[in-house]
């Protein structure tokens, strides 16, 4: 989470946390579409409701994620390279419901973003490949600090 700083400031807010997630190799998951995430849900119940499709594994994010400001919608924006998901077989089908983004660690311990996809993505054949983009959200606050609220 990021600390409230006057907008003047909201650019070298984003550009440290920019340089946190530089620091690591974050992993991008996907969660099936029958679990529905809320603001309490844990690193645990992402976990567990990964999805498990023949072939799946997470995605290493790597590179660096670039930095824009949209004063249209008074938001700081860090986006991702993307993820890479691609079904190797039938044996196991799932349907991805949204993705999260975690620290990357051997054992994790962050999540950094998470998402609901525009509708649910079925993983039902060999080859189907879906790309997915992350992006961390930092709404600028109408006082004119950054919003300690993180999320797509």
């Amino acid at each position: 989470m990021l600390t409230p700083v006057p907008r003047a400031n909201a650019e070298v807010a984003a550009l440290a946390m920019q340089t946190t997630i530089g620091a690591a190799t974050p992993s991008m998951h996907l969660y099936k579409s029958s679990f529905t995430p809320g603001p309490l849900n844990t690193l645990a119940d992402f976990q567990a409701n990964e999805v498990a499709f023949t072939g799946y594994s997470s995605a290493s994010i790597t590179g660096t994620w670039n930095l824009g400001l949209d004063d249209a919608n008074q938001v700081i924006l860090l986006a991702s390279h993307s993820g890479v998901f691609l079904q190797s077989g039938v044996v196991a089908t799932d349907v991805a419901g949204g993705y999260w983004v975690d620290d990357g660690a051997t054992t994790p311990t962050m999540i950094l973003a998470t998402s609901p996809f525009d509708s649910p993505f079925q993983f039902n054949k060999t080859g189907n490949r879906l790309y997915c983009q992350a992006s961390l959200q930092f709404p600028i606050a109408s006082d004119g600090n950054v919003s300690t609220q993180v999320g797509p």
